[in-house]
């Protein structure tokens, strides 16, 4: 009995199986007859929602100068859109503008800014917030003339939730 069924396992290992991995989804979907078009860096991040907008007028980030990253943990329950499923944990200052100037890319052109980060960490037990376990929700940048450090008029905002723009702890 043990050596029909040692037989059995052998000759099914011995059976080969056609491979799929080697073939590109996009030939194959191709191949299939889909009209298929790859889409630029820029277009991806847009449809994601990846893309900054920008702001004109009033930028009105939480910080002019440096960087300041807001803690934000998820309550476990509702939608991760919605700003009001996060606890706000609190905030530090990533960078200041002179030491460790602080650049975001826009239409392909590095502006040098000043604003938040909101970073949601949706993993770490309890109340407490591990940078490692975090992933940003929103950038919220205020454009500066470099070197000088001045505001401009102009801002810079994408975000993947629907925090109102002037709503900075709840």
């Amino acid at each position: 009995m043990k050596l029909s069924i040692l037989s059995a396992v052998v000759t099914i290992s011995a059976v080969t199986l056609p491979a799929f991995a080697s073939t590109d989804i996009l030939d194959s979907l191709k191949s299939q007859g889909v009209s298929v078009e790859a889409m630029s860096d820029e277009a991806l991040s847009e449809a994601r929602g990846a893309a900054y907008t920008l702001l004109t007028s009033q930028p009105l980030p939480s910080a002019t100068h440096g960087l300041t990253v807001h803690m934000v943990k998820w309550k476990k329950f509702g939608s991760t859109s919605d700003y009001l499923n996060y606890n706000y944990v609190g905030n530090y200052q990533l960078s200041d503008n002179h030491s460790n100037p602080f650049y975001a890319v826009y239409n392909g052109f590095a502006y040098h800014v000043a604003g938040d980060q909101w970073a949601a960490d949706d993993i770490t037990a309890g109340s407490g917030w591990t940078a490692a376990n975090a992933y940003i929700k929103e950038e919220h940048y205020q454009i500066l003339n470099y070197p000088s450090d001045t505001a401009t008029i102009y801002g810079l905002r994408s975000t993947s939730w629907n925090r109102p723009i002037s709503t900075f702890s709840w």
